[in-house]
Order: C-alpha cells, then structure tokens, then sequence
C-alpha cells in the first residue's frame, strides 16, 4: 500500500477472533486522492482453507475521524456475519451432472455468472470449493480467458 498511498500510517498491531478464529489486525490512516482517510486492515488464517483479508477505509469529514463514526462499525457488523466452514460433499445439496461433456468441453461451460472483471474471481471461487470423489481437494491451474468478443466462458484447464 505504500506505493499507492506513500504518507499510510499504521497502528499497533492487535489480536482479534473472527467467528472462532484468531488473527490480527491494525488501525490505519492516510491521504487517498487527496482526501484523508482511516481504517482498519484485518487478517485472518483458518485452521484450514485460504487467509481472509479484509482492508475497510472510511473518508474523514473535515472534522473528526469518520471510521470511528461510521465504518468500524460498519466493519463489525459484516465480521459478525462471518462464519468458516469445512465443505462436506456428502450434505452437499447441489447435484452431480450425468452430462459428461458439462465443464469439460467450450460449448457446455460450468457457468459462474459475473462479467469480464468478475467472472475470473468467481471461477476461483467455484473451483476452491470442489472436492474429489472421496471429499479431497482438488488442484487446478487457470490458464486465461478467452477474447471477450467470442467469450462464452473461461477455460480452465
């Protein structure tokens, strides 16, 4: 962050739970496009499963500190919504295809939603979350997108 906002300054480092899981956090504050700002940059790892990131930054008003006004609190309320889980492809309420040509051949994609800027996270969302046959994870490399003119998915090999 210090390339893009150079005069960031951040607080002490702290200890925080998040829904039963210890991480850390730190209070920051700085010049973003010539406004000042305040927030809080949060990191958690799960016993299992990939680290939640979170950067939250409230704009203060000319006069007081607007992520204690607004956005802390703001921020507490999505962290309270939070839980981790361990998927379980034995309770899973999705159906398994019979269609063995659905997701591995262009014209009969897994289709994730989003758009051109979106699709991509989705699609790594969708794919850290399979399970082998026996409920083990799977490995995956994405090797890009298809021209957006002709795009009807991304391949994913």
């Amino acid at each position: 962050m210090k390339h893009d906002v150079p005069d960031i300054e951040y607080g002490s480092a702290f200890q925080v739970e998040v829904a039963g899981q210890e991480g850390i956090a730190s209070d920051i504050s700085g010049t973003l496009h010539g406004d000042a700002f305040s927030g809080r940059i949060t990191i958690v790892q799960p016993d299992s499963g990939p680290t939640l990131f979170a950067l939250a930054l409230a704009m203060d008003p000319p006069v007081g500190n607007g992520w204690e006004a607004e956005g802390a609190v703001i921020f507490s309320a999505v962290f309270d919504s939070i839980q981790f889980f361990e998927p379980d492809a034995q309770s899973s309420s999705c159906a398994v295809s019979t269609d063995p040509t659905y997701g591995f051949e262009q014209p009969n994609p897994v289709k994730v939603g989003g758009d051109a800027f979106g699709g991509p996270a989705r699609e790594r969302a969708y794919l850290d979350v399979l399970l082998g046959p026996n409920g083990e994870p799977i490995a995956y490399e994405r090797s890009g997108s298809i021209p957006l003119a002709r795009r009807s998915s991304t391949l994913i090999r």
